[in-house]
């Protein structure tokens, strides 16, 4: 469950600093409810800037014990089980950052979630996915992807970044009109 050691590690990395000074500002800015899939140390410092923000900030994690880390509105259970734990409405984002090769595993898993995603998401949502290149395939490349999900490219940063000398991966989709 990481403490204040694993906070001091994630938080230095330039996918983190990208995500802390870039993607959830934006997010506070811009939107009016987030859903963010997965609850730590790292992740409790964006509880009050969502909720300084007045969004309604949503945490789900599969641990029952990450459930000090998440915000006032928390549901323990997979992400693979959203539908029968969190009630609508539904979101304008979904922050899903790290949970794909950890938590949800295979391609099955990954293209049930992406499939969970459209569904918790308004049709202008924005689905803020974070994955590393030496955990699982590239999530664009599912089937599921290619049909409900674009890049998002009317945002004021790129719909995709990598990162020099890291795994990690950020993508900002949107959802494919219907």
């Amino acid at each position: 469950m990481g403490g204040r050691a694993d906070y001091e590690t994630k938080h230095r990395l330039p996918s983190r600093k990208y995500l802390e000074m870039e993607l959830l500002p934006w997010l506070c800015k811009s939107r009016r409810s987030v859903l963010f899939v997965g609850a730590g140390a790292y992740t409790y410092p964006y509880y009050h800037a969502f909720e300084a923000s007045r969004l309604r900030f949503v945490t789900i994690d599969l641990s029952p014990a990450a459930q000090v880390w998440g915000a006032r509105e928390h549901y323990v259970g997979s992400i693979l089980d959203v539908e029968k734990l969190i009630p609508p409405p539904k979101f304008d984002s979904v922050v899903c950052n790290g949970v794909f090769g950890f938590g949800v595993e295979g391609i099955g898993e990954m293209n049930r979630a992406l499939n969970l995603f459209a569904e918790l998401l308004h049709p202008e949502g924005v689905l803020l996915l974070g994955w590393n290149k030496d955990v699982v395939e590239d999530p664009l490349a599912l089937e599921q992807a290619g049909c409900l999900f674009e890049t998002n490219t009317a945002l004021p940063f790129p719909p995709r970044k990598a990162f020099s000398g890291e795994t990690h991966v950020y993508d900002v989709l949107a959802l494919r009109p219907q």
